[in-house]
């Protein structure tokens, strides 16, 4: 899909969502994997245990997803499922 966010239109559909709605259709396909793959990769240079992981914070500004991208990563990479989970998003430049 080639998407045009000025004008929220996308190349491969006659549909007309906003530009928010588009990127938020992006997000929620793929920030789970991204996600995933990122606390892949810090869980490895951290070199512990999955199981001795207590909490997964998810922070984004890009967009919000339900249940959030944490949800996912816990899923994705087998953590416990007593795993906490914080999302934080659409904060922006919020300081």
């Amino acid at each position: 899909d080639i998407v045009n966010f000025k004008n929220g239109a996308s190349s491969s559909s006659t549909d007309r969502k906003n530009g928010f709605e588009l990127r938020n259709d992006i997000f929620c396909r793929q920030a789970p994997t991204l996600a995933a793959l990122a606390a892949e990769k810090a869980i490895q240079e951290w070199g512990g245990p999955k199981d001795e992981i207590t909490h997964i914070v998810g922070i984004t500004s890009t967009g919000m997803a339900v249940p959030g991208i944490e949800f996912h990563v816990i899923s994705k990479l087998g953590l416990p499922r007593t795993t906490q989970r914080v999302s934080v998003t659409l904060m922006g430049s919020n300081g």
